[in-house]
């Protein structure tokens, strides 16, 4: 009776198993898309392509036009051979400077900062023009001449922020730099902050 039992009880086990199974492999060769295809889903999927569409157009519209005032900017600050610039959505910038196509990556540095500022600036009046973003108005630079910038190279970089300053009255600039000609003659001196000999700033 008892072997009896054992076997009738291994025979249930394996019936068990065998359901199981079987329930796996129709579960595994079921598609999964086709039983939550709802009509639900359907609306939220297209509602997904339209806005990933219109957000596309949209910045692929505002980056070119970035690109092209990074363009301006930047031949404002000297670099009188860039013919033009194309920033992408991963922020990789790709650049044609005398007739030659290169890279931010590859620039000098005194170039590297002149495109940063440059690109701040296209995209603050981008922004304006267009009504996209939301640019608190505040640009500060830290010591450009710092950068192996050349002293014309400096002025036209200040003269340039000069200009935006005029273009875009309440964008608030600041820069943090030893005295210069380059400073001196496009900050008023209303605007200025110096300190002298040894004594401090603030």
């Amino acid at each position: 009776n008892k072997k009896k039992k054992k076997i009738g009880q291994r025979s249930n086990v394996l019936t068990e198993i065998a359901v199981l199974k079987a329930r796996i492999e129709e579960a595994s060769s079921t598609d999964l898309n086709q039983v939550y295809e709802t009509d639900e889903l359907k609306i939220l999927n297209a509602v997904v392509k339209e806005t990933n569409e219109r957000v596309k157009e949209l910045q692929n519209d505002v980056f070119q036009s970035v690109s092209e005032g990074i363009v301006t900017y930047a031949q404002r600050f000297g670099m009188s051979a860039l013919t033009s610039a194309s920033l992408k959505g991963n922020m990789v910038l790709k650049l044609t400077k005398g007739g030659e196509e290169t890279s931010y990556s590859k620039v000098t540095e005194g170039e590297k900062l002149r495109l940063k500022v440059a690109t701040v600036l296209a995209m603050i009046s981008v922004g304006e023009k267009k009504g996209v973003g939301r640019y608190p108005g505040l640009l500060m630079i830290d010591s450009p001449g710092a950068q192996e910038v050349a002293s014309k190279d400096l002025e036209q970089l200040i003269s340039g922020l000069e200009d935006l300053s005029n273009e875009l009255e309440h964008i608030q600039v600041i820069v943090a730099s030893i005295s210069s000609d380059a400073i001196l003659n496009h900050v008023d001196e209303s605007r200025l902050k110096q300190s002298h000999a040894d004594n401090p700033l603030w």
